[in-house]
């Protein structure tokens, strides 16, 4: 048994009254009342009918991106598409809070996945076919509305490749058209760059060291890396949500949609998941971390002694 709880412009050259026109955050809505001239450094110029020529700060438009990761699609303890097999009591919670995801978040600029969309075959198996775990997934990613471009990030070996041959992340990567690799750097604007990776080191019981170590390689790593350029760096992996600001970089880790499975129970009362997603925008070259977290309770098996 489980259960849930868990800009404005100014007049600089004109023969009439000073005008003032507030202007919208993309250049299609400023082409209806005004030509662009000019458009350079954060700076528009726009000419009027009347020869009156206007100028100011410009912001960009805003840009959203949902950060998801770690399905493990093909595990009994992690979400499943109803299409792919009967869903279990868990498997149900984690369905709706997808499809709430969906309808919330409802369309993004960028979608960015964070590897281990697959679980592979091991003792949690639930989807046996690798085939199946992937579309599984892709079924899943697809409900996602994104306007621009999709990335990927491959996770680990142990879940995405059997016998180290097929690469369960790169397939689905594939049937989505999205962009992938093992670390991706996303230049947005020049001297804003974000880091994608899936990898990163410890096992969930500090849920800052792992990411505040990959701060300090950045820095430390500047002259080899070109890393002084990254202002975000995204993380997989460990299940967990953890987010640290430091020397001008934001690095988060992102929750997964899998609950605890054999591995953690291996592990004590450690390694429990912070389920849900991730949500990053981007307006006039400042980033901001929004995360929508859930957690599960499942009820174990107790034995009663007496006493």
């Amino acid at each position: 048994m489980v259960s849930l709880f868990g800009g404005f412009l100014r007049n600089r050259f004109s023969t009439k009254k000073p005008v003032f026109i507030k202007l919208s955050l993309n250049e299609e809505s400023a082409e209806l009342t005004n030509k662009v001239v000019k458009a350079e450094k954060g700076y528009i110029i726009l000419r009027k009918d009347d020869g009156a020529i206007l100028y100011g700060n410009v912001k960009r438009p805003k840009v959203k991106i949902l950060c998801v990761g770690d399905l493990h699609c093909g595990s009994r303890y992690a979400i499943k598409h109803p299409d792919f097999g009967k869903l279990n009591e868990t498997q149900k919670l984690l369905w709706k809070k997808w499809n709430e995801m969906v309808k919330d978040v409802g369309s993004v600029d960028y979608l960015f996945i964070m590897g281990d969309t697959i679980d592979g075959i091991n003792g949690d198996t639930e989807i046996s076919d690798i085939g199946e775990q992937v579309n599984c997934a892709v079924k899943l990613l697809s409900m996602i509305k994104v306007k621009r471009d999709i990335f990927l990030v491959y996770g680990s070996g142990f879940h995405v490749e059997k016998d180290y041959i097929v690469d369960g992340d790169k397939l689905v990567a594939e049937k989505i058209g999205a962009k992938s690799g093992f670390s991706l750097n996303l230049e947005f604007s020049k001297g804003n760059v974000v880091n994608l990776g899936h990898a990163i080191s410890g096992y969930g019981f500090n849920k800052t060291t792992g990411i505040s170590k990959e701060i300090l390689n950045a820095l430390v790593n500047e002259k080899e890396l070109g890393s002084e350029d990254i202002k975000v760096i995204l993380r997989g992996h460990l299940h967990i949500y953890s987010l640290v600001e430091w020397k001008g970089k934001l690095a988060v880790i992102t929750p997964c949609w899998k609950v605890r499975d054999s591995f953690a129970e291996k592990h004590g009362l450690g390694l429990a998941p912070d389920l849900g997603y991730t949500i990053l925008t981007l307006e006039n070259g400042e980033w901001d971390v929004n995360a929508k977290i859930f957690h599960i309770k499942t009820e174990k098996e107790v034995i009663k002694v007496e006493g």
